[in-house]
């Protein structure tokens, strides 16, 4: 392994090396040789020819102020290229080989200007550093060193600007420094890029022949101290920092950025990935996703199969992402987090054993399982979702449980929802596991996390919620009961993460648009403060059937509010009404008994605890009011149609009365009634044939005021279709209420008036109980519903 210039303490071969750097170094090595790791320290290599890594135009890497800083070792001379004229310090720099830049000598005066340079000098094998600011012409401000740089040596080089001071540094040592207080070209459009420099039109220029490895851009001057504490350790973030490119990947044509949202470079023309590197391996780390294409694949071992199952892990969240469906009444944007399956054809060996994401929409955390073929559905999804909206930059834990019977959702260890399911889940796909993305049974994938990911555990067990709480803010290092696979992702190199749970469960990580980054600190956010307690509960009946509620909202952080009700009382059980949105303040409580005391009250939430209660409060919803219906004696009717259940072959016809009017009267048929007053009717005189004929019909006869009623003869009888007439002997006068009633029971007929027997006859025939002729109310309908006969009064 090389190393830097010199490792004996307090000197260099460029002189007095500070003795906060030499600590730093003793603690270095001090971990190097405690730490072992399956992966290796990386390395770029450049061949001097072509080689070089692009970030494209990234006006997210313009700065005003700055430090940028990277290590290498040259090996070659490469080939150079130009800033400027090179003439004086005002027209830049001549025979230059770019270490890191944004931008090179192109055209004075606008956005195709340098805003940074740092690079090696071959006519005397010194650094040098260069910035064009603002200007029209002789816009150039470059720096150059003095210490020989010697090949197959690693090198730590920076240049910072605050706005008043340019300066080089080469291993944390001060080599030259010019006072200026020209803005840096902070809007250049020209390229960013490492071991070469770029124009506007991305067009390379100048190769750097050796190896580069952690290299940074900061939007702040540095110190020196900074900087010499720094610089022989891997620094994954930092204020300040917005790039970093650790080129730990160790494959493939991507540098990854391990600030978040940062942009990624594109290795071009083949510079290949070296061991090379005297940094040691940081032991805390995360693997960043950009939301594109990046994720972790564990396959599908028969270890990850489950049908109880706690899934959690630490995620911040760094941009939107892209969600992905998972499958008709699932979750159709959820961003995968961790997922065996997704949305695909209803098959158990293709379902979705388990998901945990969050949705697009709303931010919050969402979780869906698939029902194993012996469910009550198979292959239906089981979705839940949490409650709070998760922003983006801050760390969280996220977990949810499934014990064979309740959903349980949690963010930093509070119980966001729970859902009673009961069903078994599609423990039976083969689809393999994922981190920050979802596949499909042909490993397709879908749906993309963008942010970090840490610590991600998957245990075969329904942990509660005080073991997630007791274990969530600590790693996992070793076989725990239950626990199935725990991935640190602390390998901080090349593309392999590693189950250290006892099980050799290990990952790949797939794509371009990932890096590893710096790890989760393990501690939650705070909790939010507890709500503001609702006040003024009020409770009113407006009805026999319904409840209002109204309250004052006095609080500005709270998720929900929930509604307790007491049927017994005030100091009665309460248990959970509903649950409402923020900002309620007020709810309709329907569908009560009447007569009967409702008692309330109101509490608002949010993750921490609740907010103390509103109320009691309790109304008494009214009596069902006595009412009737009014008949004018002309033509208003109720008609209920033919239902089978109104067919009958033995029946009781009751109500009561009140006569206001004469009423008009029709026929009952041959035999029949010529004149009854319609109460309760099923068929009226028609043609004699069983599907028209009446079924029952109970009236007043108009001619003498008494009760009637009437029945034609089933088609199984001695005389189909002949009427069956009987009458009462009491006379029914007006503005009085009566009891009326009639029975028949397949043999005797029977008239009541106020519950007295009004008259009986002995028919001993069927009833045409086959008539499809309606039912109605005060007339008499025929088949094709005709009204005849109108009853005048109050029903």
């Amino acid at each position: 392994m090389s190393t830097l210039p010199s490792l004996r303490p307090g000197r260099s071969r460029c002189g007095i090396l500070p003795r906060v750097a030499a600590a730093a170094l003793v603690i270095l090595f001090s971990l190097a040789a405690r730490t072992s790791h399956a992966q290796s320290q990386q390395a770029l290599q450049f061949d001097g020819v072509n080689d070089h890594v692009t970030f494209g135009v990234a006006p997210s890497l313009g700065a005003s102020v700055f430090t940028i800083e990277v290590r290498f070792k040259r090996t070659g001379t490469g080939a150079t290229t130009s800033t400027g004229s090179g003439t004086n310090p005002a027209n830049g720099l001549t025979s230059v080989v770019p270490l890191l830049a944004k931008g090179r000598g192109e055209a004075d005066g606008s956005n195709v200007d340098a805003n940074y340079f740092l690079g090696l000098r071959t006519t005397d094998n010194v650094l040098v550093a260069d910035y064009e600011d603002m200007g029209t012409s002789n816009n150039n401000h470059a720096i150059v060193g003095t210490t020989v740089i010697q090949n197959n040596v690693w090198y730590h080089a920076a240049a910072t600007y605050d706005g008043a001071t340019f300066k080089l540094y080469l291993n944390g040592n001060l080599e030259a420094q010019s006072s200026t207080t020209a803005q840096p070209r902070f809007d250049s459009i020209q390229h960013a890029s490492l071991a070469t420099a770029m124009n506007s039109t991305g067009t390379a220029a100048g190769f750097f022949a050796g190896l580069l490895d952690e290299a940074r851009i900061w939007n702040v001057a540095r110190t020196q101290t900074q900087i010499q504490n720094n610089m022989g350790v891997e620094l994954l973030s930092g204020s300040g920092l917005i790039a970093r490119w650790g080129l730990n990947e160790g494959t493939g044509t991507a540098a990854g950025n391990s600030i978040a949202s940062g942009v990624a470079g594109s290795l071009v023309n083949g510079p290949v990935w070296s061991t090379d590197s005297p940094l040691s391996l940081s032991t805390a780390t995360s693997t960043r996703f950009g939301g594109t294409n990046g994720y972790i694949t564990l396959g599908s071992p028969a270890a990850l199969q489950l049908s109880q199952f706690t899934i959690e892990l630490w995620l911040r969240r760094d941009g939107a992402g892209v969600g992905t469906d998972t499958g008709t009444s699932g979750i159709p944007d959820a961003i995968p987090l961790v997922a065996k399956g997704r949305a695909e054809a209803e098959d158990p060996v293709r379902d979705i054993n388990y998901l945990l994401g969050i949705r697009a929409a709303t931010g919050v955390l969402c979780a869906d399982f698939e029902e194993a073929a012996g469910g009550a559905t198979p292959s239906g999804n089981h979705p839940i979702l949490g409650v709070t909206a998760i922003g983006v930059g801050v760390w969280h834990h996220a977990a949810a449980t499934y014990d064979g019977t309740t959903w349980r959702l949690y963010l930093d260890g509070l119980l966001e929802n729970q859902s009673t399911v009961g069903q078994p889940v599609a423990a039976a796909s083969n689809v393999a596991v994922s981190f920050a993305t979802a596949l499909n049974s042909t490993n397709v994938a879908a749906g993309f996390f963008n942010g970090a990911l840490d610590e991600v555990r998957i245990w075969s067990v329904a942990r509660t919620q005080a073991q997630i709480q007791a274990s969530m803010t600590s790693e996992i290092t070793g076989p725990t009961s239950g626990l199935v696979g725990r991935w640190g992702l602390n390998e901080d190199a090349q593309t392999q993460v590693a189950s250290s749970a006892g099980t050799t469960l290990n990952g790949t990580i797939t794509g371009t648009d990932w890096s590893w980054a710096a790890g989760s600190t393990f501690t939650p956010p705070a909790p939010p403060t507890p709500p503001a307690d609702p006040t003024g509960l009020i409770a009113t009946a407006n009805g026999s059937s319904l409840v209002d509620l109204t309250w004052t909202d006095n609080a500005s952080n709270e998720t929900a509010y929930q509604i307790e009700r007491s049927t017994t009382g005030i100091g009665g059980t309460y248990s959970l009404l509903v649950t409402l949105g923020a900002n309620s303040n007020g709810y309709s409580d329907t569908g009560l008994s009447a007569s009967t005391e409702y008692c309330y009250r109101v509490r608002a939430m949010n993750l921490s605890v609740p907010s103390g209660y509103a109320g009691p409060a309790c109304a008494t919803t009214t009596a069902i009011p006595n009412t009737a219906l009014d008949f004018g004696g002309t033509n208003a009717y109720v008609s209920f149609g033919d239902p089978a259940s109104l067919r009958l072959s033995a029946f009781t016809l009751e109500m009561w009365i009140r006569r206001d009017g004469a009423g008009v009267g029709t026929d009952t048929g041959t035999n029949g009634i010529p004149d009854a007053i319609p109460l309760l009717t099923k068929g009226r005189a028609e043609a004699e044939a069983a599907a028209v004929d009446i079924n029952y019909f109970l009236g007043i006869k108009a001619s003498s005021g008494v009760l009637c009623a009437d029945f034609e003869e089933g088609a199984g009888g001695a005389s189909p279709s002949g009427n069956h007439p009987i009458l009462g002997t009491t006379t029914i006068g007006t503005g009085t209420w009566h009891h009326v009633a009639a029975t028949y029971d397949g043999t005797t007929w029977m008239l009541y008036l106020d519950g007295n027997l009004e008259a009986q006859l002995s028919v001993g025939q069927p009833v045409a109980a086959a008539s499809n002729v309606a039912v109605a109310l005060a007339s008499a309908l025929s088949s094709t519903n005709v009204a005849s006969g109108f009853f005048d009064g109050l029903r």
